[in-house]
């Protein structure tokens, strides 16, 4: 079985994979849907952060490979919070009725498979710049609980 770090850099690499197929979402932030900390080194907005969170791993039954449990967590941070809502709510429905977005997704991620995500939380904060230049950002963070199968 691989080790944690590989297990959590390969769902987190599928959920990218899946989330750059979003049109409006890339239209908007680009390839700027990064692992564990936003991108680059001047953080250009918009842009979407992604971290998986009390990850459990388990051996299929027939021990071809594993499925994991865990908590995902997206945080789209923009200058604008109109903007923030409108990513959040693209990256939850994929702009369609019924969703063809992240909640309630179950197909293909990457290597793996995606078995579901289910939108548990939401909110969007402002992040208050402490410098005074009257650059506050807002942060969108949805929460989803998520089922992943990888093969061996």
């Amino acid at each position: 079985m691989p080790a944690p770090t590989d297990i959590n850099h390969n769902i987190l690499t599928g959920i990218r994979t899946l989330l750059m197929l979003f049109g409006d979402l890339t239209a908007s932030v680009g390839a700027r849907i990064t692992p564990n900390q936003f991108a680059g080194a001047d953080q250009q907005q918009p842009a979407v952060m992604l971290e998986l969170r009390d990850c459990q791993q388990q051996n299929t039954i027939d021990r071809s490979g594993c499925l994991i449990t865990g908590t995902l967590v997206i945080t789209i941070r923009t200058k604008d919070d109109l903007l923030c809502d409108q990513l959040a709510e693209i990256i939850r429905s994929n702009g369609t009725v019924p969703s063809t977005g992240l909640d309630g997704y179950s197909g293909p991620a990457g290597t793996g498979q995606l078995l579901s995500a289910e939108r548990t939380d939401f909110d969007t904060t402002i992040v208050y710049d402490d410098d005074g230049d009257e650059t506050d950002q807002y942060d969108s963070v949805q929460i989803y609980r998520i089922h992943y199968a990888m093969g061996a």
